[in-house]
């Protein structure tokens, strides 16, 4: 069985949005082959460094802003009980 490797990323990229601190910052504690793949898709800075923590792109950014509107209307709905 082949792997699907877009949807490994789109699974890492998901785990990078919950581990975000400092604004666009995220820890890098992904597969190395991963997070070069994400990094030339230029959503990640270069993960290729000391730091122990990455840089979202400004396109990341853009996304996960996005997501995180839709998902938030979604619960604000599910959670409004008014008769």
């Amino acid at each position: 069985m082949e792997l699907d490797t877009d949807k490994i990323d789109q699974a890492v990229l998901a785990l990078f949005a919950l581990g975000r601190h400092d604004g666009s910052r995220t820890w890098k504690a992904f597969d190395w082959e991963v997070m070069g793949r994400l990094h030339a898709k230029v959503y990640i800075s270069d993960p290729m460094n000391k730091a122990k923590s990455m840089l979202f792109t400004e396109r990341l950014d853009v996304l996960v802003s996005i997501v995180s509107n839709i998902l938030n209307c979604h619960m604000e709905v599910a959670t409004d009980v008014s008769p």
